[in-house]
C-alpha cells in the first residue's frame, strides 16, 4: 500500500506512453469527442431510431426494458462500465448537458455540428425520462441491478442479467430522484424553446408535475428502493435536489412562485446556508446556488431580483455567499480554500477524481460569466479573484485532464497521443456485436475480455475516465475501477466547460450567449434612458450612384414599437396584466433590418416573442418589409409599468425625416376594450392601414370584409385553387395532424392553415373544441408562419376553456402558411375556422421590391450593457476556515445537512474524504478493485 503512494513511478510504468501531449489542448477536438461519448453509452433500438447513432461498435440492446412491469423503459443511458440504467446520475447529467446547450450555445454553434450534437444527446436522454414518467405521481428510476450487474461481464447486446425496473410513487417516496428528474426536463425545455415549442412545453409541464410531486411526497428515494443503495445512494438527502428544481423552474419560467418557495422552505432546505465543496451527482446545492446567484448578479434579466422582497433578498443573498464559498474553497491561495490540490495541480476531492475536477471546472467557468456580467469580483476573505482568475483556474483543471500533467498523458480515450487503452467498460472491452454477433456469457466475458491484458477492441472515443489517485499516480488496468472507468456525469460536466473554454480566456457576458459573429454593425445610440441624442453620422450617399451599405436610420424614426394592455387577472394576490406590443415600419418604399430594443422595467412572468435577458426579438422579426410589422407579448405584474424603445435598425430610406415617423409613443395603462388578442384590436370600422394589426400596402380604397362567418363548423378540407375574389373560409387550406405522441397519455397535435391566394392576405380566427367528457388541452402553442411572401407573426392559442382553445391569428399574406398546436390526451379536438377576414391589397410599388427582405446572418445584436448593480448587503460570513495543516491529519467532519443519515459506504467505494487538508492515509482493509497492480512490466 504505502509503495503504491510513495512510488507513483511504478504505476507510471503500467501506462502506456506514446508521446507527449502539447501544452495548449485543441478544446474543439475535445468537446466533439466528450459529446461522442454519449453515442457510445445508448440504450434502445439504435438501428431505426429518429437520432442517428455515431457510434459503429454499437447495436440494438434493453429492446424489453419495463416490459415486465408493463411499461416502455426503452432507451435512455447506460450510466458507466455497466448495463443498469439508473436515474439519479442520468438525469443530473441531462441537467449538465442542457445548462451547457442553454449558456452555451454560442460555443457549440462554434464547432461544427455540435450543438446539434448536444441537442441529440439531450434530447436522447429526455425521451426516455418521459417515459419513465408514467405518471402523475409515479416515476421509474432503474432498470437493472448492481449486484446482478457487477457479477457478469457482457455487452448489452447480449444482457441476460435481471431488468426489473424499480419506481417511487406516493407510497415510496423519492423527492431526490424526482426533483433531479423535474430540474432536468425543466433545463431542457430551455434547449428546445425556440427549436421545438411543443417538446419544451411538454417538458416544461412534465418538469412541474414531478416538482409537485416530489415536494407533497418527500423521502429518499434508496430508502424506498434499498437496491439503490448499492450503487447511488443519496447520502446528502433530497433537500438539495428539491432546491436545485425549484431554481430551475425559476429559470424556465420566470415565475416568482418558485422563488417564494425557496424563501418559504429554507429552514429546513437550507440553502442559504449549506455550504458544499463538491457539486455531483449527489449534491447539487452549489449548483442550485450559483443559479440563484445569477438572479440577484444579473437584476431583472437574471429573473426579477430587483423585485424580490426583503425577505426573499435575504435568502438570495445568502445562496450567493454560499456559491462564492464555493468558489473559494477551489481557488488557489486564499484562507478559505479547502480542496486538497495533487502535487501536479489537480484538485483532489476523493477517488475517481475526474467527475469532481470537471463539474468544479464547469461550476466556476459559469460562475465567472455571471460576475463578469455584473461587473463584479469574487472575494474571498480579503483576497479579490477577477472572473479572468477564475477562467484561468477552471482551465487549468480541464487541461490535467487534457494531459497537461506529470505523465504527460490525457485522461480522455482518443484524445492526444497518450490516453488509457483498457478502459473498464463491458462494451468497448468485448468485440463489437456488429463484428462478431456470438453470444458472450457472463464468465465467458470475464476469462476472455476483462482479465485481458490487451488493449479495448473498442476505442470509446471521449471517454473521461476516474483519473488519477491524490499522487498524480495513474494505472491503465481495466481491473481498476476507481482509475479507469467512466460516467455519464463525469463528460457531461467536461462538455460543458471544454464549451466555455472554445470562447477563448474572455468571459462570453449575461446568458444566453448572442448568435455567432456577423459583419460588423454601424455604432447606435448608447442605452440610456431618455435615449440621448445620436453621434453626428457621415453624409448618405447621393440617391444616384448604386446604394451603399445601410446606414443608420435617421433622426425620424422609421420604426415604431406601441404596447397595450390587452387583459389582466388577479394572481397569487398580485394583479397582473396581459401586454401586446406592435413593431411597425411606418415606410412604405423601404425596408427595415436588425432592429434592436431597449428595455427597462421589463420583468415577464411569461413573454413570446422576445427574450427578456437581452431584449432581444427573434430573427424573423428584426427584420420588416415595407408597411411591415411583428409583435410580442408578455405577463407581468400590473404595477410595473414596461418601457421599450427602438434603439436602432438599418435602412436605406432617404435622411429626410418621414412624415409618419417619430420616435415611439410612451405606453399606456389603461386597458383597451375586452379582446382576446394581444394586439391593438381594430375599430368597428373596416380595416385600415393603420387599424389592422399588420397593415398591409396602402390601398387605393377600404377593403370591404365579407360577413361574419356563422358558429364554428367541421374541419375544412384543403384546396389549392386561388380564391379570384374575397370568398368564405372554405378557400382555405386547412390540415390538422398528430405532430407527436408520448405514451400512455400525451399527444401533441399540429393545426396548419394555408393561403391559397394569390393576391389576397386573411385574417382567420380558428378554434378548437372538445367533447364535454374527453380529457382536457393542457398547453398551446402558436409558431411563426413562413411562406412564400416572407415572415409574419402569429398570435397564440389562448385557453378559453377546458374544452375549447381559440388563436387569433394576424393577418395572412398572399401563399403564407400559419402554424398553431396543442397538447392532449386521447382524440384530437374539433377544428373549425370561426372567422375570416379578407384584406384587399393593391399592386405593390414598382421601385422597391414587395417582398420581405432575406433576414441578415443569424447572429442577434448583443444586448446593450447594463449599468451594474450595486452589490446588495451581504449576511455577514462565517469565520474563515483555518489554512490546511500541512503534515497530513484529519480535520474534523463535514456537519451533516438535517435529517442526520449516518448509514456508511458500501464497501466498493473508498470513505469520503474530509472537507480541506491533505486527504488521510488509505485505510488497511483497501477494496480489491482499489488496490494497485501486484506486478507491472517495466
Amino acid at each position: 500500500m504505502s509503495a503504491h503512494w510513495a512510488l507513483p513511478i511504478l504505476v507510471v510504468s503500467c501506462f502506456t506512453i506514446q508521446g507527449t501531449v502539447t501544452a495548449t489542448p485543441d478544446y474543439r477536438d475535445a468537446l466533439s469527442k466528450a459529446l461522442l461519448f454519449f453515442d457510445g453509452q445508448r440504450s434502445g433500438n439504435l438501428t431505426s431510431a429518429a437520432i442517428k447513432t455515431r457510434t459503429t461498435w454499437r447495436g440494438d440492446s434493453g429492446l424489453t426494458d419495463g416490459k415486465a412491469q408493463k411499461v416502455d423503459l426503452v432507451g435512455g443511458y447506460y450510466d458507466g462500465a455497466g448495463n443498469v440504467k439508473y436515474g439519479l446520475p442520468l438525469a443530473f447529467s441531462l441537467t449538465l448537458l442542457s445548462w451547457a446547450a442553454v449558456d452555451y450555445q454560442q460555443q457549440l454553434a462554434a464547432v461544427s455540428g455540435q450543438l446539434t450534437a448536444a441537442r441529440d444527446a439531450i434530447r436522447w436522454g429526455t425521451d426516455y425520462l418521459l417515459k419513465a414518467h408514467s405518471g402523475a405521481n409515479e416515476l421509474w428510476v432503474q432498470v437493472g441491478d448492481g449486484p446482478s450487474d457487477d457479477l457478469c461481464w457482457q455487452r448489452p447486446e447480449d444482457m441476460t442479467t435481471d431488468r426489473t425496473a424499480y419506481r417511487v410513487n406516493a407510497t415510496l417516496p423519492g423527492s431526490d430522484v424526482a426533483g433531479e428528474t423535474a430540474a432536468a426536463m425543466a433545463a431542457a425545455s430551455l434547449v428546445f424553446a425556440k427549436v421545438d415549442p411543443a417538446y419544451s412545453s411538454l417538458l416544461l409541464n412534465r418538469s412541474q408535475q414531478l416538482f409537485a410531486f416530489a415536494d407533497t411526497y418527500r423521502g429518499v428515494y434508496s430508502d424506498s428502493i434499498p437496491i439503490a443503495r448499492r450503487n447511488y445512494p443519496s447520502w446528502t438527502g433530497y433537500e438539495d435536489e428539491l432546491a436545485w428544481a425549484a431554481a430551475w423552474l425559476h429559470r424556465a419560467t420566470g415565475s416568482s412562485q418558485y422563488v417564494d418557495y425557496l424563501v418559504a422552505q429554507d429552514e429546513q432546505l437550507q440553502g442559504s446556508s449549506q455550504s458544499s465543496t463538491e457539486f455531483s451527482w449527489d449534491d447539487k446545492f452549489a449548483g442550485a446556488q450559483v443559479l440563484m446567484a445569477k438572479v440577484l448578479l444579473q437584476g431583472s434579466s437574471g429573473g426579477g431580483a430587483s423585485n424580490l422582497s426583503s425577505a426573499a433578498q435575504m435568502v438570495v443573498e445568502g445562496y450567493r455567499a454560499m456559491a462564492d464559498a464555493f468558489a473559494c474553497a477551489y481557488m488557489p491561495d486564499n484562507s478559505l480554500h479547502s480542496i486538497y490540490v495533487t502535487p501536479g495541480g489537480l484538485v483532489y476531492v476523493r477517488s475517481r477524481n475526474s467527475q469532481y475536477a470537471s463539474s468544479a471546472a464547469f461550476l466556476l467557468l459559469l460562475y465567472s460569466d455571471y460576475l463578469a456580467s455584473a461587473n463584479q469580483t469574487l472575494s474571498c476573505d480579503g483576497t479579490k479573484y477577477t472572473p479572468p482568475d477564475m477562467v484561468a483556474f477552471a482551465q487549468s483543471q480541464v487541461d490535467y485532464l487534457l494531459g497537461v500533467n506529470p505523465l504527460n498523458a490525457s485522461y480522455m480515450v482518443g484524445f492526444g497521443q497518450s490516453y488509457p487503452q483498457k478502459l473498464r467498460h463491458r462494451a468497448a472491452s468485448i468485440v463489437s456485436f456488429n463484428a462478431d454477433s456470438t453470444p458472450v456469457t457472463c464468465e465467458g466475458g470475464k476469462s476472455e475480455w476483462l482479465m485481458s491484458a490487451d488493449p479495448n477492441p473498442n476505442a470509446h472515443t471521449g471517454a473521461i475516465v476516474g483519473g488519477p489517485d491524490a499522487d498524480d499516480a495513474f494505472s491503465d488496468d481495466r481491473l481498476l475501477a476507481a482509475f479507469n472507468e467512466p460516467s455519464l456525469f463525469t463528460n457531461a460536466a467536461a462538455v460543458g466547460a471544454l464549451a466555455r473554454l472554445v470562447a477563448g480566456a474572455l468571459p462570453p457576458g449575461p446568458s444566453p450567449p448572442p448568435a455567432p459573429p456577423s459583419p460588423p454593425i454601424p455604432p447606435s445610440p448608447p442605452p440610456a434612458p431618455p435615449p440621448p441624442p445620436r453621434p453626428p453620422q457621415p453624409p448618405p450617399p447621393p440617391p444616384s450612384p448604386p446604394s451603399p451599405p445601410p446606414s443608420p436610420p435617421p433622426p425620424a424614426s422609421q420604426v415604431t414599437i406601441t404596447c397595450i394592455i390587452s387583459g389582466g387577472w388577479v394572481a397569487d394576490g398580485k394583479e397582473v396584466a396581459q401586454w401586446g406590443c406592435m413593431l411597425s415600419n411606418t415606410g412604405a418604399l423601404y425596408p427595415v433590418t436588425g432592429i434592436s430594443l431597449l428595455c427597462s422595467a421589463f420583468q415577464p412572468q411569461q413573454y413570446w416573442n422576445i427574450d427578456p435577458l437581452a431584449c432581444a426579438l427573434p430573427d424573423w422579426a428584426r427584420n420588416l418589409g415595407p408597411g411591415g410589422s411583428a409583435s410580442f407579448g408578455f405577463i407581468q405584474e400590473k404595477a410595473v409599468t414596461p418601457q421599450f424603445s427602438v434603439l436602432g435598425y438599418f435602412s436605406n430610406a432617404p435622411p429626410s425625416p418621414s412624415p409618419d415617423g417619430g420616435s415611439s409613443p410612451p405606453l399606456s395603462s389603461s386597458p383597451p376594450p375586452p379582446s382576446p388578442q394581444l394586439s391593438p384590436p381594430p375599430p368597428p370600422s373596416p380595416p385600415s392601414p393603420t387599424s389592422s394589426p399588420r397593415p398591409p400596402p396602402p390601398t387605393s380604397s377600404p377593403p370591404q370584409p365579407p360577413p361574419p362567418l356563422p358558429s364554428p363548423s367541421p374541419p375544412l378540407p384543403a384546396t389549392t385553387t386561388p380564391p379570384a375574389s374575397p370568398s368564405p373560409s372554405s378557400s382555405l387550406s386547412v390540415e390538422h395532424s398528430l405532430l407527436y405522441e408520448w405514451p400512455p397519455d400525451a399527444a401533441a397535435f399540429n393545426i396548419t392553415i394555408t393561403n391559397p391566394s394569390t393576391s389576397t392576405a386573411v385574417a382567420v380566427t380558428i378554434s378548437v373544441t372538445l367533447l364535454v367528457d374527453d380529457p382536457p388541452i393542457t398547453s398551446v402553442w402558436g409558431l411563426a408562419s413562413a411562406g412564400s411572401s416572407g415572415i409574419s407573426d402569429l398570435g397564440r392559442m389562448k385557453i378559453v376553456s377546458l374544452y375549447r382553445v381559440a388563436a387569433n391569428l394576424l393577418p395572412m399574406l398572399p401563399g403564407e402558411t400559419a402554424q398553431v398546436g396543442y397538447i392532449k390526451s386521447g382524440q384530437p379536438g374539433n377544428v373549425s375556422i370561426a372567422e375570416v377576414v379578407w384584406l384587399e391589397q393593391s399592386p405593390p410599388p414598382p421601385s422597391p421590391p414587395t417582398k420581405r427582405p432575406p433576414p441578415p446572418p443569424p447572429t442577434k445584436r448583443p444586448p446593450p450593457p447594463r449599468p451594474p448593480r450595486p452589490p446588495p448587503p451581504r449576511p455577514p460570513r462565517p469565520p474563515p476556515r483555518p489554512p490546511p495543516p500541512k503534515p497530513p491529519r484529519p480535520p474534523p467532519p463535514r456537519p451533516p445537512k438535517p435529517p442526520p443519515r449516518p448509514p456508511p459506504r458500501p464497501p466498493l467505494r473508498p470513505p469520503p474524504r474530509p472537507p480541506h487538508g491533505r486527504p488521510p492515509a488509505l485505510p488497511h482493509a483497501l477494496p480489491q478493485e482499489l488496490l494497485p497492480p501486484k506486478q507491472c512490466s517495466l
